[in-house]
């Protein structure tokens, strides 16, 4: 399919987000690993190992529909990716699994669906590894959401700091968002509509009774 070069460009600067994000959350998950032991430290290493291969994949897909221009990723997302790492440092896993498990893997997986039926409307294929891709974004969003949930019930993390973490990470998300909604222009999609599905995913965390 032919791509016209502003288009190349936007699709460009969005797989460039994406593959920065996905860098994060392999450093996220390694540093969660490091804190871990058992079966949650298991996850944490399978999860760095997916990461650092859908940045991979999205670096190939950068390389085939925009080789060349300007791929500046948002500075919001630069700020996300400093927020996580003081909270590495800081050996707190209930603030690394909210920013990286339940706030940034949930709009990870609401943007690759959303672009994966956009994908199929214009029949750009590599469809089985899409498939594969939301699957383990799913699955990685969904074991940080059980695992949040058995902190909170266990009184090992306060409901109202989970309050206060999401709130903070959609903040941070919904900048990202701002930031790309010309990327987003050139698939049909809108910023809004992410940062409302978000919010409405994240509306358990955000209204945790105390």
């Amino acid at each position: 399919m032919k791509i016209r070069s502003n288009t190349r460009i936007e699709i460009g600067r969005l797989f460039a987000s994406l593959e920065f994000g996905e860098r994060i959350a392999h450093d996220c998950a390694t540093r969660q690993a490091e804190l871990s032991n058992g079966s949650h430290g298991r996850f944490f290493e399978r999860q760095a190992r997916q990461e650092s291969h859908h940045a991979r994949v999205f670096g190939r897909v950068i390389l085939c529909i925009a080789p060349r221009g300007p791929r500046p990723v948002p500075l919001a997302l630069r700020d996300y990716r400093t927020r996580l790492n003081h909270a590495g440092r800081r050996g707190d896993m209930v603030d690394l699994l909210v920013g990286q498990q339940l706030v940034l893997e949930g709009l990870g997986e609401l943007i690759l669906h959303r672009l994966d039926r956009k994908f199929d409307q214009r029949h750009i294929g590599f469809k089985r590894l899409r498939k594969v891709l939301l699957a383990q974004e799913r699955g990685h969003q969904a074991f940080g959401e059980r695992t949040v949930q058995r902190l909170v019930e266990s009184g090992e993390a306060r409901p109202e700091r989970i309050r206060e973490l999401t709130g903070e990470y959609l903040v941070l998300a919904q900048r990202v968002l701002g930031e790309m909604q010309s990327v987003f222009d050139v698939v049909d999609a809108d910023a809004a509509w992410y940062g409302a599905a978000l919010r409405e995913r994240l509306e358990h965390w955000l209204d945790l009774p105390t």
